[in-house]
């Protein structure tokens, strides 16, 4: 009768063991933005709980892409592409501050409209009376 032993199981690699990730598996800078690199080559930025966006490592360089997910740009080195996420976002600024500047927007563009409808009436309105001999 043969006896077939179990393989013993492969040991698990020391954090010592392990392949240097290319940046810093978490480090905080002073405006109190953390990048952490969430899975292998996916670095993301916080500032306490609110997300500023992530950097991908790609085959070719990094991918920047913002708090939505829109791709700010590609880029050659890690540093470039974070410095990219923090300039479109700005350390420490909120989902709610964005989404009140595209309001404000909104509202601007509206009273605008207003404006220049306003505009024409009142000068159509005294081309008909300069018409009329009334002015």
């Amino acid at each position: 009768m043969t006896t077939l032993a179990t393989p013993p199981a492969p040991a698990r690699a020391s954090a010592a063991s392990r392949p240097a990730s290319r940046g810093p598996a978490s480090a905080a800078d002073s405006s109190g933005c953390r990048w952490t690199e969430t899975t292998s080559g996916v670095w993301t930025a916080t500032v306490g709980t609110a997300h500023l966006g992530e950097v991908t490592l790609t085959g070719s360089g990094y991918v920047a892409t913002d708090v939505a997910g829109d791709p700010v740009g590609a880029f050659c080195t890690l540093d470039q592409a974070q410095e990219a996420v923090l300039a479109v976002r700005g350390p420490g600024a909120s989902r709610p501050a964005r989404e009140g500047r595209r309001r404000r927007d909104a509202v601007l563009a509206r009273v605008g409209g207003c404006v220049l409808a306003l505009s024409l009436v009142s000068t159509a309105a005294m081309l008909l009376m300069l018409d009329l001999g009334h002015l």
